[in-house]
């Protein structure tokens, strides 16, 4: 008899530890996808300020063609990448393009003065720092699905139900490019 309720015992406490690893490992699952649906947010408020830039500056540097072609091709790429690392392709390429064209005003004096510039460049260091803390919130969550996923004991039962580690979100040289790339207008 003492050997059944052993028995039982140790199945309801295997029972419990797994449920609980389990459940941790679908509440982090769940929480990485919904810190990522908070990137996609900004950004498609991001894609969404390009054709309001593209015009702007057009109106002022017609020469820049290479530049307005680099973001509209970079844009669309980024609007069509799969995957958490395609999307760091893309938007480290996008931001390097979109920096280009925030550059030009330094070239252009005009766009320095222009109102919709302006408004626009203000919105997109918004955007971009919304972009930045979305990114940070996300990688938080990944470290510590991952650590939970990777750890020990959590290692047997991620594997055992095919839970797999995160990718990481990150933008190549996203933080040097935006001090580098920042403009200083004269009032």
């Amino acid at each position: 008899m003492i050997i059944i309720y052993s028995i039982i015992l140790i199945s309801f406490v295997s029972f419990i530890i797994i449920t609980v690893y389990y459940n941790k490992f679908v509440k982090n699952k769940n929480k990485t996808i919904e810190a990522w649906s908070g990137i996609e947010i900004q950004l498609k408020r991001r894609y969404d300020l390009i054709p309001n830039l593209l015009t702007t500056i057009k109106a002022v540097a017609l020469h820049e063609e290479a530049i307005f072609e680099s973001i509209t091709e970079n844009r669309k790429q980024s609007i069509e990448a799969q995957g958490v690392e395609m999307q760091a392709q893309a938007e480290s390429k996008l931001s390097s393009s979109m920096h280009q064209a925030i550059g030009l005003a330094s070239k252009y004096p005009e766009l320095q003065a222009n109102k919709n510039f302006l408004d626009f460049q203000n919105t997109l260091e918004d955007v971009e720092k919304q972009i930045q803390f979305a990114r940070r919130y996300y990688n938080a969550i990944v470290r510590d699905s991952n650590n939970s996923i990777e750890s020990f004991p959590g290692i047997i039962f991620a594997k055992f139900f095919n839970f797999k580690p995160f990718q990481f979100f990150e933008i190549e040289n996203f933080s040097e490019e935006n001090e580098n790339t920042k403009i200083k207008f004269n009032n």
